[in-house]
């Protein structure tokens, strides 16, 4: 279902978050931003995603997926590997992307970030977001 498995990442270090596809929903109106954390190295199937966000890690002279999403049947799934650190939960760009990306896996259906938890009349629709609400709440962002 996630298309995508976790390959190692970089050191802690500062790269340029670029955005692949300014049109979509969830990149829709924002910029690149720069980001100081871990650039995670994925192995995933291009063909079977949209592809998003990508970075690019010149201590391996190459370029990374940070963002995709996809459907799964009637669900769909959304992945961004940036948020493993607490400063970039400051960033405003991280910020909407992470909103519009849970809005987008919900079909814009009524989300309660707090819980975790989907209302929805269909319950087919699978639902993948790894969340990391505590953090958001320790840094007084909710």
């Amino acid at each position: 279902m996630l298309n995508a498995f976790f390959d190692g990442h970089s050191q802690y270090m500062d790269f340029k978050v670029d955005l692949v596809d300014r049109e979509d929903a969830i990149t829709h109106g924002l910029e690149d931003f720069a980001a100081t954390a871990e650039l995670y190295y994925l192995k995933h199937d291009p063909a079977k995603s949209h592809y998003l966000i990508q970075a690019y890690d010149e201590t391996k002279d190459e370029t990374y997926v940070m963002a995709f999403h996809q459907n799964c049947g009637v669900g769909r799934v959304f992945y961004f590997a940036l948020g493993h650190d607490l400063a970039v939960l400051h960033n405003e760009s991280f910020q909407k992307i992470v909103r519009r990306g849970v809005r987008w896996t919900a079909h814009k259906r009524k989300v309660d970030i707090q819980h975790a938890q989907i209302w929805r009349k269909s319950h087919r629709t699978a639902f993948c977001c790894i969340f990391a609400y505590s953090e958001f709440q320790r840094a007084g962002m909710v």
